[in-house]
């Protein structure tokens, strides 16, 4: 394990923290014009309720993979009810679709894109993010 893998191309390297794929060896492939566009006409539609999108984003993770909310201290052991109702978990998701549209913003930059998901990364790794969980 160690690293973000999409397609069998290695995105980020957790150990080097870097970024790496098969063709260039330091970013991920560019997108299409056209994948860009569905993914700015989608996050533009989700936008419009930001915090519900964030709150269900993690409600439906803690259901297909329920080790991964053990993994937040504020979760741990707390009923699906009391998790639709956490603030933490509302300021969380927030903060991750805020990180969310920060991404589709820099899609046409990417050394920005690059320098947000490595800033991410090692604010993960200094979490102990367990690495299984990148995925």
């Amino acid at each position: 394990m160690g690293c973000f893998e999409s397609k069998g191309r290695k995105i980020f390297d957790f150990k080097k923290k870097s970024f790496k794929n098969e063709q260039n060896g330091n970013i991920p492939p560019s997108l299409t014009e056209k994948e860009k566009v569905i993914l700015v006409t989608s996050w533009q539609r989700l936008k419009t309720d930001v915090e519900k999108v964030g709150v269900v984003t993690f409600m439906k993770l803690f259901d297909s993979h329920p080790e991964v909310q053990d993994a937040f201290l504020p979760f741990q052991q707390l009923s699906k009810k009391d998790m639709e109702q956490s603030a933490i978990l509302r300021s969380h998701a927030l903060r991750v679709m805020g990180t969310v549209d920060k991404c589709i913003s820099r899609l046409d930059t990417p050394d920005k894109f690059k320098e947000l998901m490595t800033n991410l990364g090692q604010r993960h790794l200094n979490y102990n993010v367990n690495e299984e969980f990148i995925e």
